[in-house]
């Protein structure tokens, strides 16, 4: 298998940057969680090099990839014009998807715009499927974004009150521990600040979503961890209960070490 290669597209001035892994005949767009970039899936990109070429992207805000708009949110229909002209500029027809966490979101975004052309689904832990009602509360309505682009300066407020939800026993201590983690920093504050609110018209109709998947028969995996706090099998039942098919993994790990452990399994089966 080739080494990987780096490269960018610029649409309208955004700035897509992507790697590229494998030499299959297959075309896989994969999408990373939050806090990560396109290295995310370099170890499933190796597992599948043969069969797939893997094309993984850095997500604005993420990596080197440029959202230039500020807090200007990214529709979808923008998304869906992004992709197509990297699906034109490196002549792919037909394509698989791979989401991860956060990138779950820009895999259903896809989805819901360009199902007759996708071959494979293949979901990873992925956000967007149950809304985090944590996630509404920092992105609607407007005030409270006012809120949270205050404590991205000054935290302990948020942190005060994550301590508070957890004496409570509102939240687990995986989650606060996962929450402080990644907004341990003023810099990682602001990133998920500003990915709240750009991503905050990423949502999705769950019902529309199945029917698009059962019409066109698109194959489906759902890989899950065991031990995940963050996505868990219970909540991705709003989709899986309307498919007529799908194959479902669940791995022995958390959410963090995901798509470590799923390389390790494409490596064995």
């Amino acid at each position: 298998m080739s080494g990987k290669t780096y490269s960018h597209l610029t649409y309208h001035q955004t700035v897509l940057y992507f790697q590229k892994f494998g030499t299959g005949n297959k075309v896989l767009l994969a999408f990373h969680g939050y806090g990560q970039n396109s290295d995310a899936f370099e170890k499933i990109g190796q597992s599948i090099g043969t069969k797939y070429t893997l094309y993984s992207f850095d997500l604005f805000f993420h990596g080197q990839s440029i959202w230039p708009f500020g807090s200007k949110p990214l529709q979808k229909t923008s998304w869906i014009e992004i992709v197509k002209n990297f699906l034109n500029h490196q002549g792919i027809e037909r394509f698989s998807l791979a989401g991860y966490s956060m990138g779950g979101k820009f895999l259903l975004a896809i989805l819901e715009g360009m199902a007759p052309r996708i071959e494979e689904v293949c979901f990873i832990a992925p956000d967007g499927i149950k809304t985090n009602p944590w996630y509404s509360l920092a992105t609607y309505p407007l005030f409270l974004r006012g809120v949270f682009k205050i404590m991205v300066h000054y935290p302990k407020p948020l942190f005060g009150l994550m301590d508070l939800l957890l004496h409570l026993k509102i939240l687990e201590k995986g989650l606060i521990k996962f929450a402080r983690n990644k907004m341990n920093s003023e810099a990682k504050r602001r990133r998920v600040y500003n990915s709240w609110v750009v991503f905050r018209h990423l949502s999705f109709d769950m019902e529309t979503i199945a029917m698009l998947i059962n019409d066109h028969g698109i194959p489906l995996k759902m890989v899950l961890g065991k031990f995940d706090k963050i996505i868990t099998l219970e909540n991705m039942q709003i989709l899986l209960e309307k498919l007529k098919d799908y194959k479902l993994i669940v791995l022995e790990t958390g959410h963090n070490q995901l798509l470590d452990e799923f390389a390790l399994h494409l490596q064995k089966n």
